[in-house]
């Protein structure tokens, strides 16, 4: 970008000055310079801005252009595509139009030739002497298009996303349950289903597309329990301490209701009420089965009667009776099966026999028998009406966690802890079938309506369909097993590619290709050992790098999805990866300090770049191949071709120091932090310049520690610096820089009189803040805010960091509706109320530089993923 070349004007240039070698001026500036040409008499020139490209840069705008004029055709050929696609269907339209009207002229011209009519063409004649035809003027439906929208983006080979961003710009969602699934049910139709997780969301899968449609958030504990209405418009789940009601036609929340511990749900058929358990951990005598009117949010009644945890409950397809079972690992406590009367809001009776918890239950579709499994590994069948028991299978030796019965009363479907899935003949108590497949707990299963196929679900992260007539395996449900780690968008935004996966784990570690127009996943390719935590695609869309925590960094074929080659070396994981403009080179950064370079053509290690001090967390490739690697405290750039570093800068933190937003910049390092300066936000210069280096040594059990900076606070008068370690306070009086420290043993802040603004730049905890209006709440993490509407909870802003870098400060304004953060090079500031992010403010004049000039720079700043517009 062109700059004033006056010293700290930060001015748009408009003009040059001819006799001095075309340097740039902005107005003010220029009048200052004609004055100085005047004083010592000598002529100034000034002219209009002229400036000459590089040599690189005149070839590189040859490039471009050729580029732009292929995309520029492309466009041309696209919206003549979509005119004749819009011209058939106004021919089609209009054709139509000309028959039926054809059709009539003759049925009319038939009808007055008759003299003789029969019964229908006499009440039809007849009809016509009573009316009299009007036609609406014909017209077309308003065209609406844009067809030479342009977004401009800079030119990079992917653009680094987040799983957030792709779920708010494209509607995708890019992973599955993340931990083991706990329940599911199917809709009435039998084409969808819904299942719970330990994940605290509730999704909805279509069976017949076989990809996830919906994924329902706001539960804060794990999903227990779900159920979904005969009519498919609404889904019930249970979690600890509430029941929610979700609207699938809305895709959103309907109702919720505040309880205690929830483990079953249940829905009468006729939709008419909601049972659900409810459980206070704190009180046994609160142990109940609550009834609720589905229609009108009508509290029914709460039937009490158990002692022990309620695991189940049920309803009989009358409305008659409820159905509960409960119990715990003891024998002395109420491992029972009670029956209530709905309509009489009583109990009926108490099925005994069980010697463990009472974990599943089930009731024929007749309303005669309820079949019940349990952790004293029995299943028992029960009549209703007697109120005994008739029917007992033991031999098991595994948990029963869930249990289904076919709607015509003939198969029993048992889910066990160990995985496996057993089919049972009702009338003549025998194994039919056994489902192998799931490799750990089965939690739940659910059956068709019309007996056809049965869906299990597992700790295993799957969801599986078997067919009831072949019985086997038909399909199997599952997107990303693990959390997403990683995600980059092609620059045509056609592809996403996510990695996902653990450090412990080689079982979640898969790279997927999403197709951001059909919205569906087009492959997965498996490998890497353990979790995928970067990933970046070739400028030319024929190759993918994936950097792992097992060490390695792997090669794939964009087109044929298949492995290229698998590049070893790096000593511990990798966690950034980045290809050159050119396609030649690929570079990924790692936790044992070390960037390293590849040659993508022979697939061989080019170089091992060293000088990190910490963890390299990302990586990008210049326009210039050149290379920036940034880790936990340091930025570098790096020349490729003499494998040394050009630049180096040490990544500062900072934090508020008083009410006229100013902020205190410091440095923070292994052991030990330096205090640089006070910097005020608005003026964006320095006020006070302080350099103080803190680190202590103590002793403890016979090994030497140097105290960690742990958190930082600074009073709200400027005064006083808070310094907490692992083992003491420090506190430091400002702006003297010669003021030494004072030491106490205790980690109480010791100016409790002023009121201290505190920061922990070491925390990577989430943390709740709430703007000064009190209109906004702000969400912050280690790498990303959220900012919600505080009345209505609706997300207004999601901002996020690229990669595995760490924000190094969050903070919110105290007179405007602000956010300030940092990823440790400058200060970004998002405006909540003109929902606009700017880098407004540099540490250094070479990263400021970079901002202008290198689009790759923005890999590392923060970036604003979605912005409600409305």
């Amino acid at each position: 970008m062109l700059k004033c070349c006056t010293n700290n004007c930060k001015d748009k240039p408009i003009k040059q000055c001819n006799s001095c070698n075309g340097i740039f001026f902005c107005d003010e500036c220029a009048k200052d310079h004609f004055e100085k040409h005047k004083a010592v008499k000598l002529q100034c020139n000034f002219g209009d801005i002229e400036v000459k490209l590089s040599v690189s840069d005149s070839i590189k705008l040859k490039q471009s252009i050729e580029e732009s004029i292929i995309a520029i055709k492309n466009q041309k050929n696209s919206i003549l595509s979509q005119a004749l696609a819009v011209h058939d269907e106004i021919e089609n339209m209009v054709k139509f139009a000309i028959d039926y009207l054809d059709d009539m002229i003759n049925e009319y011209i038939e009808i007055s030739e008759k003299k003789l009519f029969k019964y229908e063409e006499f009440i039809r004649a007849k009809a016509i002497i009573k009316e009299f035809l009007v036609f609406d003027s014909p017209k077309f439906s308003d065209i609406k298009g844009d067809l030479i929208k342009n977004s401009k983006m800079l030119k990079k080979g992917t653009r680094r996303a987040s799983k957030s961003t792709i779920e708010y710009d494209y509607g995708l969602n890019i992973e599955g349950h993340e931990f083991g699934i706990t329940s599911v049910a199917i809709s009435s139709d039998n084409k969808f289903l819904v299942t719970g997780a330990f994940d605290k969301t509730v999704r909805v899968w279509n069976i017949l597309k076989n990809q996830q449609e919906i994924v329902f958030e706001g539960h804060k504990n794990y999903v227990t329990s779900v159920a979904i209405t005969n009519n498919s418009c609404f889904i019930v789940s249970g979690s600890n301490g509430t029941v929610r009601v979700w609207n699938i036609n809305k895709k959103c929340q309907e109702t919720v209701f505040y309880t205690d511990d929830v483990t079953s749900v249940a829905i009468s058929k006729d939709d008419q009420f909601i049972i659900y358990s409810s459980n206070a951990s704190l009180d046994s005598s609160q142990y109940s089965v609550i009834v609720r009117s589905f229609l009108d949010d009508k509290y029914e009644v709460k039937f009490m009667g158990h002692t022990d945890s309620i695991k189940c409950v049920a309803i009989t397809s009358d409305n008659q009776f409820v159905v509960s079972g409960s119990g715990s690992y003891s024998k002395m406590c109420d491992n029972n099966i009670r029956l209530w009367n709905l309509k009489e809001k009583r109990e009926e009776g108490v099925l005994q026999g069980h010697t463990r918890t009472v974990t599943c239950l089930a009731i024929t579709n007749d309303d005669q028998y309820i079949v019940s499994g349990s952790d004293d590994f029995t299943i028992r069948m029960w009549d209703i009406l007697k109120k005994q028991q008739i029917t007992i299978i033991e031999g098991y030796t595994n948990v029963i966690p869930t249990i289904a019965i076919t709607s015509d009363n003939q198969f029993i479907i048992l889910g066990f802890g160990n995985g496996a899935i057993e089919m049972w003949n009702l009338q003549e108590k025998r194994q039919e079938t056994e489902f192998l497949g799931h490799t750990d707990i089965v939690y739940n299963i659910a059956i068709s309506k019309n007996n056809k196929f049965l869906v299990s679900v597992s700790t295993d992260l799957t969801i599986r369909i078997w067919s009831l007539i072949e019985k086997k395996e038909k399909q199997i449900l599952e997107a990303h097993e693990g959390d997403v780690n990683c995600v980059s968008i092609t620059n045509d935004y056609k592809y996403a590619i996510s990695g996902s996966g653990t450090y412990w784990s080689n079982k979640k570690s898969k790279v997927r290709i999403w197709n951001l127009i059909s919205k569906k996943q087009e492959a997965m390719l498996e490998g890497h050992e353990n979790g995928v935590m970067s990933v970046a695609i070739s400028r030319d869309y024929k190759f993918i790098i994936t950097g792992s925590h097992d060490k390695t960094v792997r090669l794939w074929n964009f087109q044929n999805k298949k492995q290229e080659a698998v590049f070893l070396g790096h000593k511990d994981s990798v966690n950034s990866v980045a290809i050159s403009n050119d396609n030649f080179l690929a570079v990924s950064g790692s936790n044992d300090m070390t960037v390293r370079v590849w040659n993508l053509v022979i697939k061989k290690k080019e170089a091992v770049l060293k000088g990190h001090n910490k963890s390299v967390k990302s990586v990008a490739i210049m326009n210039n191949n050149q290379l920036m690697s940034i880790s936990e405290f340091e930025f570098i750039i790096w020349d490729l071709v003499n494998r040394s570093p050009l630049f180096l800068f040490k990544r500062l933190g900072f934090c508020f120091s008083s009410l006229d937003e100013s902020i205190f910049v410091f440095r923070k390092n292994i052991y030990w932090a330096t205090l640089f300066h006070l910097w005020n936000l608005n003026d964006k210069r320095k006020k006070n310049f302080i350099e103080s280096e803190f680190g202590y040594d103590y002793i403890f059990d016979a090994y030497v520690f140097n105290a960690y900076i742990t958190s930082f606070s600074m009073t709200s008068s400027n005064r006083f610096i808070v310094l907490n370690n692992l083992l003491s306070v420090s506190v430091m009086k400002l702006p003297n820089s010669k003021q030494n420290p004072l030491m106490c043993n205790s980690k109480k802040i010791l100016c409790n009189t002023k009121k201290a603004i505190h920061y922990n730049p070491c925390t990577s905890n989430s943390e709740i803040l709430y703007t000064e209006d009190k209109q906004f709440k702000v969400f912050t993490s280690s790498n990303s805010v959220e900012v919600l509407n505080f009345e209505s909870n609706k997300l207004k802003a999601y901002l996020y960091v690229s990669d595995n870098i760490k924000l190094q400060g969050i903070l919110l304004s105290r007179l405007e509706n602000k956010i300030f953060l940092s990823t440790g090079l400058g200060i970004s500031t998002f405006s909540i109320d003109k929902n606009e992010l700017e880098h407004e403010l540099f540490f250094n004049s070479k990263l400021e530089e970079l901002f202008n000039n290198e689009p790759s720079f923005e890999d590392f700043l923060p970036q604003l993923g979605y912005i409600d517009r409305d």
